[in-house]
């Protein structure tokens, strides 16, 4: 990102380059957030150890903290908030 032309330079080059910036933000983003998944679902795998039931609590628990976190953040109500 800190190569990246600066808006003062707007040609065919300069915009190719912002959107390989873009494209490869976008990608870092997604791996981010498979990668914290995989992490809570290894936390909630744990559970197995101590039984079926504990299981299935941490595996809940789990999916409500990534859902909370995916549809409830403050990110996305700035995203959505009509100012």
């Amino acid at each position: 990102m800190g190569a990246t032309p600066t808006a003062s330079r707007i040609d065919a080059e300069a915009e190719l380059q912002a959107r390989r910036v873009g494209d490869m933000t976008v990608a870092a983003g997604r791996h981010f957030n498979r990668g914290q998944r995989a992490f809570f679902f290894a936390l909630a795998y744990l559970g197995w150890f101590l039984g079926p039931l504990v299981f299935l609590a941490s595996t809940v628990a789990a999916l409500f903290v990534m859902a909370r976190r995916q549809y409830g953040s403050d990110a996305l109500s700035s995203i959505l908030d009509p100012k």
